[in-house]
């Protein structure tokens, strides 16, 4: 419980990092897909994140805590109807 009670405390805190970083990305970096395109870079990205843990890079059980994070967030995703993000 201390744990959680911390980690919402350093929400805004991590909020205003990603801010910062997201600000000093010159604009002409940026780059907004066309929406009929954002499937496949889910796809791609997804597939990616699973080679990655499956050379043991990343921590899949860490994935699984992210993706069921995503899917709070957008559980109309794709990748919200699989039961696990590595399979």
């Amino acid at each position: 419980e201390k744990s959680r009670q911390y980690w919402v405390t350093q929400v805004d805190r991590a909020l205003h990092f990603i801010d910062v970083a997201e600000k000093g990305v010159p604009a002409n970096m940026w780059v907004d897909l066309p929406p009929e395109n954002i499937p496949k870079y889910v796809q791609m990205f997804r597939e990616a994140r699973i080679e990655i843990a499956n050379q043991g890079i990343y921590n899949k059980r860490g994935l699984n805590i992210v993706k069921r994070a995503r899917c709070d967030v957008r559980p109309s995703g794709a990748e919200c109807a699989s039961k696990t993000e590595v399979d």
